[in-house]
């Protein structure tokens, strides 16, 4: 499958990501997104930007279920897991700093919750270090 098949009239394709997308990436592709993220979508969507610009083959990109020939959602292989310290937190139009993450996913396996089933169970975190730089030039003490 290549960049323009998976376009739509208004030449962008259609991404989901999140919990649903990775977990059930075939209802999101029947429920008509042209592409699911899936896993951790920073690597993907620059993979993803890359291989539109280069027109390159989706299935070439990590981290994406695209739909196939016969409409099923082909999975390439997984994208790589960066470390939280790799986005940064970036300031607004006003100069405030944005949201930090400081973790992501869940290491529970509540049985009524789906990420214990999907890539989302593996928690990563930002480095107390990095957290405390990005907060403490930015604190004002009265």
């Amino acid at each position: 499958m290549n960049a323009h098949s998976a376009v739509d009239a208004g030449g962008f394709p259609a991404i989901a990501g999140g919990v649903h997308a990775t977990a059930e990436p075939q209802q999101v592709i029947d429920a008509g997104w042209d592409l699911a993220a899936i896993g951790e979508g920073e690597p993907t969507i620059v993979a993803l930007v890359e291989a539109l610009r280069a027109d390159r083959p989706l299935t070439a990109v990590p981290g994406l279920a695209v739909r196939d020939g016969d409409g099923r959602a082909l999975r390439t292989p997984p994208a790589p897991q960066l470390p939280l310290d790799a986005f940064p937190s970036f300031p607004d139009r006003r100069r405030h700093f944005g949201p930090i993450e400081i973790t992501r996913g869940c290491a529970y396996t509540c049985r009524f919750c789906q990420c214990s089933s999907c890539a989302c169970s593996a928690v990563s975190a930002t480095g107390t270090g990095t957290a405390a730089a990005i907060v403490r030039p930015r604190l004002v003490i009265m």
